[in-house]
């Protein structure tokens, strides 16, 4: 491999800084170490009904289960006209909403509080003991199709068109006797509080909320919202003052409501929780949570609601996933691999029912407990992670060593005969990306760019640190016994994937803010950084050993002979076969990346939740079964004197190895000690199925070399008889 010092020097010092910037990270991330459990109150309210049983009777007995706190919704008009204790109706007027009920101690209440959130010029008007008519406009009125939820939780579309009025979503207040039940048990009390911005005032919705909190004497770590709404963000309201303060030449603008609302959950020490989506592809859409968000120096932690397709997966129906395994295991994996802090569960389903049996969320919630041990991840209140923002500046030295590593690249492919001009390049380049991260313009793009550029320098390097030693072992004839030739490729296999952690650190060092660590912003070359490399590789190798060369040449660079031999040479069938299986392994490897991979085949499920029961983190099965094996097997055939002219494709395959290092920490939200782990599971389990390996091809081996000696004997035979 060709190595320049002057490139490799400025590598060292962008790694150098990027050590510096990651163990920052590792030490904001090190305190991060505590999770709750909430339970929707309104849908334990479901189990209570089922059972003919009093919400005392059912809270009572889930007390030590393991839930924390009790996540008790605002009530809205939507809401309590679900509830069968309550009578309510409504009608639409024109645009206006007509509420109804014999309750007139309900009526009075729902009007006092729609009173007391109302904008200045709404009109609420109580006509009769019994009816309150809601003044509405044409923004308040929606029409859809209805959606249908069956008893295993599958939803239908229907052809049925549903239509109403977005103030039957104004929140109205919390259950007081929810709210006295659930401390009387023990249980923490989150609110969720329902904002409408069209109706409700930010400054008074504020108030109501904060009325409630210490009213009720309740000490919440964290509020999640219900609804697409931050409480107090009111964009038209906002927009209108931004409008009026830039017009008085005011550079810096605050909308009063928010900030009230952002300070006020600061001094209670309340996070924001925000909700991650059923995708697990980032968090829910929430208007204004961002603005709030940076109001609090991003004083928040991720959330996962336990979906209605998953509260359904108590019977996974696989063997050993009867009981509410697979619950615990996605849990688990949303608190390790995805840094989330707060579980909202609701009451598992099976055969159609609600589970009622306390022991059920117990014996789910402790397998969860007793595994994160490991990771000194406990029950216990919200501890979040803190702002993390380091110096910008900091970059600067690592943007010079990403390119001098792609510069690095370059000479490794090509024949390079000018080196005064890649340091002009290098010089040139830390320049301008010195003047872009200092100056802070398109600090995303320049952020997210540089950790893309950054993910893909390593693998490829390792790629030509792992082509050239396959170069040295022809050309010296490097052979030695099995043992240690296994040895030697497992010392080879496992450098060159610690070579790739430069990568690593590259875009760690760029993706070095709390809006990553959060998930809040996700790292978005994700796919481009695999398959990039892996092309890059492949370059390499055909840098090292060229087109059709003459044996014993030692070139290293794809030389103008190498394209014209290449130009010439007539297509062979095998080269399209083997372009073909190439092109299906990539595909199938691009659709088993991400969130959208397809669905897993029960026997993949079981290894994977095995290993997730060994390891902290369970190793990726690209890595254990493809990258890493196919490495120590293609430099064992090397170093035992075989295997030359099936390098080429031991080499595409090793590189899946080699990218899925770096793609481990692509994903930002996981912590790095779980990155770790997860890459040390896959050196071992990867070592061991290597073996296996191995051990087969020598079997085969031996048996076909024994068949064909005896096939030769046979045929000998048969001519001495003749």
């Amino acid at each position: 491999m060709k190595i320049n010092r002057i490139l490799a020097a400025a590598m060292a010092v962008g790694i150098a800084f990027s050590a510096i910037l990651s163990l920052q990270r590792f030490d904001t991330e090190s305190d991060y170490k505590t999770y709750e459990v909430n339970m929707y109150y309104s849908e334990l309210e479901k189990v209570a009904s089922q059972e003919g049983k009093s919400m005392d009777t059912v809270l009572q007995e889930m007390k030590g289960t393991g839930i924390t706190n009790m996540l008790i919704k605002e009530d809205t008009i939507q809401s309590l006209k679900q509830n069968p204790a309550v009578s309510l109706s409504t009608r639409m007027d024109g645009y206006d909403l007509i509420i109804e009920s014999e309750d007139s101690a309900l009526v009075k209440r729902i009007y006092a509080a729609f009173m007391d959130v109302k904008k200045d010029d709404r009109t609420v008007s109580l006509e009769k003991e019994n009816t309150i008519r809601i003044e509405g406009n044409s923004l308040d009125y929606i029409e859809g199709q209805v959606l249908t939820v069956g008893s295993y939780g599958q939803k239908n579309t229907t052809a049925t068109v549903w239509s109403g009025s977005m103030l039957e979503t104004v929140g109205l207040g919390y259950d007081d006797s929810a709210i006295e039940l659930s401390k009387k048990h023990g249980f923490g009390v989150s609110l969720s509080p329902n904002y409408y911005a069209d109706f409700e005032s930010a400054d008074k919705a504020v108030d109501a909320y904060f009325e409630a909190v210490d009213k009720s004497e309740i000490d919440p770590s964290h509020i999640i919202f219900s609804g697409n709404q931050v409480l107090a963000y009111d964009y038209s309201d906002i927009k209108k003052m931004q409008d009026e303060a830039s017009e008085a030449g005011e550079k810096k603008f605050v909308y009063p409501p928010l900030e009230k609302f952002a300070r006020g959950l600061e001094d209670r020490d309340i996070a924001v929780a925000m909700i991650e989506s059923s995708s697990q592809g980032g968090y829910l859409k929430t208007d204004g949570m961002m603005d709030l968000l940076k109001l609090m120096d991003f004083d928040a932690v991720g959330s996962y609601l336990t979906w209605d397709f998953v509260i359904n997966k108590y019977d996974y129906e696989i063997p050993f996933h009867h009981n509410g395994e697979e619950i615990a295991n996605i849990m688990f994996r949303g608190i390790t691999t995805r840094n989330i802090r707060v579980i909202s569960i609701k009451p598992f389903v099976k055969e159609g029912r609600y589970i009622a049996d306390p022991q059920a969320y117990k014996n789910v919630l402790d397998n969860i407990e007793k595994r994160l041990e490991i990771l000194d991840i406990n029950p216990g209140r919200l501890k979040t992670m803190g702002l993390f923002d380091p110096n910008k500046l900091l970059r600067i030295p690592v943007a010079m060593g990403i390119i001098a590593a792609w510069l690095m690249i370059v000479d490794n492919i090509f024949v390079v005969n000018k080196k005064k001009t890649m340091y002009i390049l290098l010089g040139l380049g830390t320049a301008a990306s010195a003047g872009l991260i200092a100056s802070g313009i398109m600090s995303v793009i320049v952020e997210q760019g540089f950790a893309l550029l950054g993910a893909m320098t390593f693998p490829s390097l390792a790629g030509c640190w792992i082509i050239s030693k396959l170069r040295k072992i022809e050309k010296n004839e490097l052979y030695y016994s099995k043992t240690k030739a296994f040895f030697k490729a497992e010392i080879i296999t496992v450098s060159a994937m610690l070579i790739t952690f430069g990568s690593v650190l590259f875009e760690v060092a760029m993706l070095t803010h709390s809006k990553y660590l959060l998930g809040i912003d996700t790292f978005a070359g994700v796919k481009i950084s695999q398959m990039v490399p892996m092309a890059i590789i492949v370059l390499m190798y055909l840098s090292y050993f060229g087109y059709k060369r003459e044996p014993g040449t030692q070139v290293t660079g794809i030389t103008g002979a190498d394209a014209l031999r290449f130009a010439n040479d007539t297509i062979k069938m095998w080269q399209v076969v083997a372009a073909g299986i190439f092109g299906v392994v990539l595909m199938i490897f691009m659709a088993r990346s991400g969130n959208a991979a397809p669905e897993p085949s029960a026997v993949e499920v079981l290894m994977r939740n095995f290993f997730e029961f060994i390891f902290p983190a369970r190793p990726r099965t690209k890595a254990i079964f493809v990258g890493f094996p196919f490495t120590v097997i293609m430099f064992y055939l090397a170093h035992t004197r075989r295997n030359h002219k099936m390098n080429i494709a031991f080499i595409v395959l090793s590189s899946i190895g080699l990218v899925n290092t770096v793609n481990t920490f692509s994903h930002t939200k996981a912590a790095l000690t779980v990155s770790v782990f997860r890459t040390g599971s896959e050196i071992l389990v990867g070592t061991m199925v290597a073996a296996l390996g191995i051990m087969g091809i020598e079997l085969a081996l031996h048996v076909y070399n024994n068949l064909r000696k005896k096939i030769k004997n046979e045929k000998g035979s048969v001519v001495d008889g003749l």
